[in-house]
């Protein structure tokens, strides 16, 4: 209580400095020194389609952020977000969602039609705005800020600001329920901060406590900033004007948006005040920078109008290319978010009651241990280090309307988790990030090292990329343009993956890689009867090497719902193709000693003689591992090093299906 009445002493200060300077502006996003850009189209408001997907070109070639912001009062706000989102994940830009509850340019707020007048928090306000967060939340952003440069509601005083933030609490825990990778924020303007501090010789820090009243509810620490309202010339600006965010910070990541309008200095203003930011910033470093607005806009206030780095008409201004210079040397166009040097800890989940879990026990089918689990998250493609000490797993993160994750739904949003063998010490190697691929990864020979599939790269295709496990950092495989890489596996000092061409019937064959020059050679030859495009592509997927690296074993697309297996014999180029008619075999993996292979099998006559099976790499002595019914089991592979004997131990995911 005390803590909130010291509050009040501050509401004439900055009722004064706020009513002095309102200008609305967007908010900001993510890590590592990226870049991003609030979209705006050329032409608005009457842009074309061809308008709209140059703007996505233009954000991904900026920096790979791409921030959508909505007014509350927009009736079409659900369709529009949606459909922005899935054209961010199009051109793979990371997109941020905010959502601005304020009127342009002044301190009110501003719900739609129905929700009250916004000069109460009562149920009717309270209801609208948790609806509105819950719609946006079902999106599953990674980013997601609810409502922007909030702190101009200290116009109407302090008071005012710390009964939003009790608001605001309330909503926050709403929306983690339903999007708990969401990352939840709002966002400050830090020139409102500034100016009252400096105007009534006060610092910055004496201002925190009113960033604490959303604490610990603060995912982001995001702040935006156009100084030009006061100083009509960049160079006034102090160095170091930036470093004062640092007394209002309490370890969350710091997204910074700044902007300066081509009005004040025309475009040479611009640029001058991109090439100050080095020296604005001094000792500052926030994880992500974003500019305003992409295009000016032909309506609102002029300085607003006048943000973008391009013209209304879709010029490029020199502002584009200065501020995308600001990009680290070491990023990629539309890198989401590069990788971390640390990855991320998780709590331990073991729930028998979960429908999705990662199950290991031996071949006999005895000793079963409960890995991890997930209620709504499909997780799978499960692997055992070569030492036998940890297993790396995929786990997707895009939810259906039945709000599960699955692989069938997309491999969009995927993540990389490491375990220890027994399930503890869950860390996210690869995290999720919207737009982006990250999945299907297995361990090189010497477990030092993880290859996976993800489109995080420079030509924005799938292809292999290569995570060093001591520190992090992820390494693209090169790979020939006119090929789509997936599913690697290494053994024996080879390198196996499935790919597929760019163009023409998209047949998916097997190919040796050479991952340091990234030269490729076809190793098997499916002959399809009626090709023609599918999803996913007729033809040969996920290979294993045999242990000796003589034989690859893969699951071959011959039809709808046709899955077989075939064994293909490196010296000679022969292939045996291990199952009968109309099969539904898939994903073998070899035992350690090379003499049997397992693989999930679905037996269409009996759904329940579904399941995991073992056969011999010629085909024979094909066996239905004995497990428990109820679920739909997949992706198996053995302990590395422990045979195939019947205590032999094996990994494998489970579904939960009554049906089975």
């Amino acid at each position: 209580m005390e803590h909130y009445r010291g509050l009040r002493r501050f509401s004439a200060i900055l009722r004064w400095a706020l009513l002095a300077m309102m200008v609305a502006m967007p908010a900001s996003a993510q890590t590592g020194g990226e870049l991003g850009v609030g979209l705006t189209p050329a032409h608005f408001p009457h842009q074309s389609g061809d308008d709209v997907a140059a703007m996505y070109q233009a954000a991904a070639h900026i920096g790979g952020f791409a921030v959508l912001n909505f007014s509350w009062n927009d009736t079409s706000l659900g369709r529009v977000s949606e459909q922005m989102l899935q054209l961010a994940e199009q051109y793979h830009v990371q997109p941020i969602v905010q959502l601005d509850i304020l009127q342009p340019g002044g301190y009110a707020l501003a719900p739609p039609s129905g929700a009250g007048t916004g000069q109460r928090f009562d149920k009717a306000f309270i209801d609208a705005y948790s609806s509105t967060v819950r719609q946006l939340a079902e999106q599953q952003p990674l980013y997601l800020a609810i409502a922007t440069d909030i702190n101009r509601l200290l116009a109407q005083g302090t008071d005012r600001l710390a009964e939003f933030a009790r608001v605001y609490k309330d909503i926050y825990r709403t929306a983690k329920q339903i999007s708990p990778h969401s990352k939840i924020f709002v966002t400050f303007n830090y020139d409102i901060f500034r100016n009252a501090a400096a105007e009534h010789g006060v610092r910055l820090s004496a201002l925190r406590q009113l960033v604490d009243l959303f604490r610990p509810d603060l995912d982001v620490l995001a702040m935006s900033s156009v100084p030009s309202d006061r100083l009509g010339d960049p160079r006034a600006l102090p160095a170091g004007y930036y470093e004062g965010i640092d007394e209002l910070r309490a370890g969350e990541p710091l997204f910074l948006q700044v902007g300066w309008p081509s009005e004040k200095g025309g475009e040479a203003g611009q640029v001058a005040f991109i090439e100050r930011l080095p020296a604005l910033l001094g000792s500052l470093h926030p994880g992500l920078i974003t500019w305003p607005i992409l295009h000016d806009i032909s309506v609102g206030p002029s300085l607003v109008a006048s943000l973008g780095l391009y013209t209304s008409a879709g010029r490029a201004k020199p502002a584009v290319e200065a501020f995308r210079a600001l990009r680290p040397q070491n990023s990629t166009v539309a890198a989401a978010a590069p990788a971390s040097a640390t990855a991320t800890i998780e709590a331990q989940r073991r729930q028998p009651s979960d429908k999705f879990a990662i199950y290991a026990n031996t071949l006999a089918g005895t000793n079963p241990v409960l890995l991890e689990s997930d209620p709504v998250r499909e997780i799978n493609h499960a692997r055992v280090s070569p030492d036998g000490t940890r297993f790396v797993f995929t786990r997707y993160n895009r939810r259906n309307r039945n709000g599960e994750a699955l692989e069938v739904t997309s491999y969009l949003q995927t993540e990389i988790v490491i375990c220890r063998i027994d399930g503890s010490g869950c860390q996210v190697v690869v995290p999720a990030r919207a737009g982006i691929v990250a999945a299907n990864a297995n361990w090189t020979p010497d477990g030092k090292r993880l290859l996976f599939v993800t489109n995080d790269r420079p030509s924005h295709q799938p292809g292999i990329s290569s995570l060093d496990l001591a520190s992090y950092v992820v390494t693209a495989v090169p790979s020939p343009d006119s090929l789509e890489l997936a599913d690697p596996h290494a053994e024996a000092g080879l390198v196996v993956a499935a790919a597929k061409e760019q163009r023409g019937a998209r047949l998916s064959r097997i190919y040796m890689v050479n991952t340091s020059t990234g030269a490729t050679r076809p190793i098997s030859n499916p002959a399809i009867a009626n090709l023609r495009e599918m999803d996913p592509p007729l033809g040969d997927h996920d290979p294993k090497l045999s242990p000796n690296g003589r034989q690859v074993a893969l699951m071959r697309h011959l039809d709808t719902d046709d899955w077989a297996i075939v064994v293909v014999n490196l010296a000679t180029g022969a292939e045996h193709n291990l199952s009968g008619p109309h099969p539904v075999d898939a994903v073998p993996e070899w035992s350690g000693d090379g003499q049997t292979l397992i693989f999930w099998h679905v037996e269409r006559s009996d759904l329940r003689q579904s399941g995991l099976y073992t056969m011999r790499p010629d085909g024979s002595d094909r066996r239905r591992i004995a497990l428990p019914h109820g679920y739909f089991y997949s992706m198996p592979a053995f302990f590395p090093g422990q045979g195939s004997r019947p205590d032999a131990r094996i990994i494998y995911s489970a579904k939960a299906d009554p049906n089975l």
